[in-house]
């Protein structure tokens, strides 16, 4: 991709900065702020190191909308620092925040980084896009090998995956057809030119395949070996255009403020990440495997790559408070037990209302 990502100045402290990578359990830690970027260096190996350390230490939740008087999820980057890394409640975010968070870390590490936005397929395997309520980042890294020559990377830590397959684990280098592992084995991702259905222009390459402006990221559970034409599932569509903390703010509030923007308007969803230490089969790999909890509807389950267990369930709303706590990290006070009381996914109203 022919992109000049210029050096951004960071809304956070290297304060900040040093808190946040003491949270997600970075290490070696910087001695101090001074020497940040002599300890954590703008390299590939380190941003996946991050990456993959932010899904463990943060979960993919809407719960600022159920559990917050304002019913809003922060995303500004103080308000989402002051949700993540400032307080011990163990809450997370979703897209804007979780990558709103890691675009302000990465800049402060001297990484050159920018936001893009997308639409997510919320039908999947049928594609049906949803408006521009999905982001991403983008970041430049120059190989020490070639260091005239920079590569993107297409980096999200704000997808959950709910509904399937997890989203990026890693970043993504920025070509048509890029492959990267998933979570766990057979899982992948792949980057694809894309076009919107509903689409009037076309944006021909050199070649003239390229049949739209869109990329997209889709995902494959199926490629172990044995199956004849693994099928890939398209998780969103995205743009490269820069994407600005107004209009994060703007995409976010109106998510939480239009019911038909909002799949998890009616449920309480929460995910959150742990490192898988049992040995197991992992067609070759040699990562260790992500492994989820997933909290929603009334149920948990534990999904590591195509594995899926019932883990616990739960038909009020205390036991799901409980089960936020134990398998998410997730702790619910009396102020915010309050603001949910007529929530639509509260399970003690629909029971009520039965």
């Amino acid at each position: 991709m022919n992109i000049t990502i210029h050096p951004s100045k960071s809304p956070y402290t290297r304060e900040q900065v040093l808190c946040y990578l003491t949270k997600i359990k970075y290490s070696p830690l910087p001695v101090n702020v001074d020497n940040i970027t002599e300890t954590v260096p703008p390299s590939l190996e380190n941003l996946n190191k991050i990456i993959r350390l932010h899904l463990i230490a943060f979960p993919f939740d809407i719960l600022g909308l159920h559990f917050r008087n304002d019913h809003l999820v922060p995303v500004s980057s103080q308000g989402v620092y002051d949700v993540l890394v400032g307080q011990s409640h163990g809450w997370g975010s979703y897209c804007f925040g979780h990558n709103t968070l890691l675009k302000g870390m990465l800049q402060g590490l001297s990484y050159l980084v920018y936001s893009g936005c997308g639409r997510s397929n919320m039908h999947r395997p049928t594609l049906t896009l949803t408006p521009l309520t999905h982001m991403m980042l983008f970041v430049s890294i120059s190989p020490p090998e070639t260091p005239a020559n920079p590569q993107i990377y297409l980096v999200d830590v704000g997808f959950g995956g709910a509904f399937g397959g997890s989203g990026l684990v890693q970043a993504v280098p920025f070509f048509d057809g890029s492959v990267v592992n998933g979570s766990a084995w057979p899982e992948k991702h792949r980057l694809i030119r894309a076009h919107h259905p509903k689409s009037s222009v076309s944006f021909p390459d050199a070649t003239g395949k390229n049949p739209g402006g869109d990329w997209a990221v889709e995902l494959c559970i199926e490629d172990d070996g044995t199956v004849e034409n693994p099928r890939w599932v398209r998780l969103y569509h995205f743009w490269t255009n820069e994407f600005f903390e107004e209009d994060c703010e703007l995409a976010s509030f109106a998510i939480c403020r239009m019911p038909g923007l909002n799949p998890f308007i009616d449920k309480v969803i929460c995910i959150k990440c742990f490192e898988v230490n049992e040995e197991g089969s992992n067609g070759g790999r040699k990562e260790k495997k992500l492994g989820r909890f997933v909290l929603a509807g009334n149920k948990v389950e534990k999904r590591i790559g195509r594995q899926h267990e019932t883990v616990a369930t739960f038909e009020t709303d205390g036991a799901r408070m409980e089960a936020l706590k134990r398998f998410c990290g997730v702790e619910i006070n009396a102020e915010a037990l309050e603001a949910f009381k007529d929530s639509p996914a509260s399970l003690d109203r629909n029971k009520q209302q039965v």
